[in-house]
């Protein structure tokens, strides 16, 4: 509970609260200006020496739960930490979240913190799985303006990254930037998937919080994540501060819900599968592509060549679709052909399948 200190080269493990904790005070004296600019750099939470077993700090036994690096004000302790600096951790093997920035007081605030170039979820050697119980890196309770960039985060046992707010207590989650992280990877691009969603905006771990608007996500790889790769949740009944205007733009988004194909890229509802529009609502599909349909083949005998037939119902309006294939098929590959306004629009080709292969369908309007 203090001000420009520096956590450097620590190995910190086996704590039952947070490896390390930035508690936010008030302001008043000289002595106590808060709990700013402190810098965590270049430590292993949650690990041991090696960074390779996990070590967990925390414990998941209500009311409390504790994990690695927390940033945070608590409920009935109001206080603010601003500007601290998370650089170059490990943070995995916790019981709870890796990395968390927090604010439940009346008054104070948890702003302008960032989390740079960390392992979370991952071992030292940025290709082994080390995964934290709940989330990789929390943003809650209305801490806002916080940056997430450039850090590598799989194998947690909720979602990669997690931003929730809390309606009932007017605590609104928001204008934080999750920009160029790679989730769901480790440091080869090969799979290290989250058990949740990759990016959770407005739920924790399957359970519906919302209140998270105006957040920013942006150049991030976000792939092979158990659930969706981006899902943006409401809570129900929606008011005017819920988990709208959230953007999510120039990110690589693949290879989500691979194991259960209800799955989507981008969901913006908490039931899977893709969300009808609103009554009267009409969606602009002119800029660029529509949206995204996926169709799964079943499993062919290997090296059987067959004959596959691929059909979706034509939209008004279309005139184009656009096939993409997994990897698991080596084409070729049409890359567009044009429908009528209406009817099935069908692809034939002979292609020994071994496995069972996704196909990404691109609806282009004029």
């Amino acid at each position: 509970m203090s001000s420009n200190n520096r956590v450097q080269g620590l190995c910190i493990h086996n704590f039952p609260h947070d490896g390390i904790s930035i508690q936010g005070i008030l302001p008043g004296t000289a002595r106590h200006p808060g709990s700013n600019g402190n810098q965590i750099y270049w430590n292993l939470v949650g690990t041991d020496v090696r960074g390779m077993a996990a070590l967990p700090n925390g414990h998941d036994t209500p009311p409390g739960l504790w994990g690695g690096i927390y940033v945070k004000v608590l409920p009935n302790s109001p206080g603010i930490a601003l500007g601290n600096h998370i650089l170059e951790n490990v943070a995995s093997g916790n019981r709870i979240e890796g990395i968390g920035i927090a604010n439940c007081p009346d008054v104070g605030d948890v702003a302008n913190n960032r989390v740079e170039r960390c392992y979370v979820g991952i071992d030292i050697t940025g290709a082994g799985p080390l995964g934290n119980g709940h989330q990789g890196v929390y943003i809650g309770e209305g801490a806002h303006h916080n940056l997430i960039e450039q850090n590598w985060i799989g194998a947690n046992g909720f979602d990669g990254v997690g931003i929730v707010g809390f309606g009932p207590s007017g605590l609104i989650t928001h204008s934080n930037t999750l920009n160029q992280n790679r989730i769901g990877v480790d440091v080869n691009l090969n799979p290290m998937p989250n058990t949740w969603h990759g990016v959770a905006v407005g739920s924790y771990g399957g359970t519906v919080w919302g209140f998270a608007p105006d957040n920013v996500i942006i150049n991030n790889t976000i792939a092979w994540n158990i659930h969706t790769g981006v899902a943006v949740t409401e809570a129900r009944p929606v008011g005017d501060n819920d988990t709208s205007r959230n953007r999510i733009t120039q990110n690589a988004i693949h290879h989500n819900g691979h194991i259960d194909p209800g799955y989507l890229g981008i969901d913006l509802d908490f039931e899977p599968g893709v969300t009808p529009n609103d009554p009267g609502e009409v969606e602009d599909h002119r800029a660029p592509v529509g949206k995204p349909v996926r169709v799964k083949i079943q499993v062919i005998p290997p090296s059987a060549p067959t004959t596959v037939t691929l059909g979706w119902a034509a939209e008004p309006g279309a005139t184009q679709y656009s096939v993409y294939g997994s990897t698991t098929l080596t084409g070729p590959f049409p890359a567009a052909w044009t429908i009528e306004a209406s009817g099935i629009a069908g692809l034939t080709w002979s292609e020994p399948l071994t496995v069972a292969s996704k196909f990404y369908v691109v609806v282009a309007f004029p």
